[in-house]
């Protein structure tokens, strides 16, 4: 890849940096619902980029390393906060899933102590990225491609297979939107499996209340009768880009 593409993938990964920066030391300060939500899709976009380039040199095995368990601490508060806004909103009593919140933001508190050590790799590899004039991303986005195609012809049964399904969504999504590519009915699906997902794991918190599964199925549906039309238009995508 090289030329424009790979202009837009500098700069995405510029603005990235950028975000980062800001958002860990607003999360480290005060690990509010909003901060650790912004900060998570800034890691995943930074992951997302890191990913397409695992062929290349510039990848860096030690930042996506950090990156992931950043992640995993970040989007384990984050189920957390959306459960109990959820809970409120249905009227449900989670006396427990408060109990628990001071201590999800102190594991998001203790990952950010490297912060420093973890903005230092990703200086290195935007310096290096940088330096490209053409980077190995060919295989990448063929796969990525194949995953489109392949989902796209898969009929979707369960709430297990959904889960595998949503995080595909997310990969094509943030990839083509580092590019500039149009996501938007990516972002409707990936909306409605989100959500789906955010009721399944209030109802592994609190019990499977009636309501909370007649919203999860009711956002499933939507996100089958979306996945076919998204898909289409992310193939359509990836393959200008190839």
């Amino acid at each position: 890849m090289r030329g424009k593409p790979l202009q837009k993938l500098k700069r995405s990964v510029r603005q990235q940096t950028g975000r980062f920066r800001r958002l860990s030391l607003a999360s480290a300060r005060s690990p509010t619902e909003t901060n650790v939500h912004q900060l998570r899709v800034s890691v995943r976009r930074l992951r997302s980029i890191l990913w397409l380039l695992r062929k290349d040199e510039s990848f860096s095995p030690a930042l996506d390393r950090s990156l992931r368990a950043l992640g995993k601490a970040l989007g384990s508060q984050r189920e957390l906060d959306v459960a109990i806004q959820d809970a409120a909103k249905l009227h449900l009593s989670a006396p427990k899933l408060h109990r628990s919140q001071s201590s999800h933001q102190r594991s998001v508190r203790n990952r950010l102590r490297n912060r420093n050590d973890l903005l230092a790799k990703l200086a290195v590899f935007s310096r290096r990225l940088k330096q490209r004039q053409e980077v190995k991303a060919k295989a990448q986005l063929s796969a990525l491609l194949a995953t489109a195609r392949k989902w796209r012809s898969k009929k979707l049964r369960g709430s297990a297979q959904l889960h595998r399904f949503r995080i595909k969504t997310k990969r094509l999504r943030y990839v083509l939107e580092a590019f500039g590519q149009n996501t938007k009915p990516l972002r409707e699906l990936q909306d409605n499996l989100g959500r789906a997902h955010d009721l399944e794991v209030l109802g592994t918190l609190v019990g499977k209340k009636k309501v909370i599964v007649k919203k999860e199925k009711k956002n499933e549906r939507r996100a089958k009768r979306l996945a076919g039309p998204a898909l289409r238009l992310a193939a359509k995508e990836l393959t200008s880009l190839q």
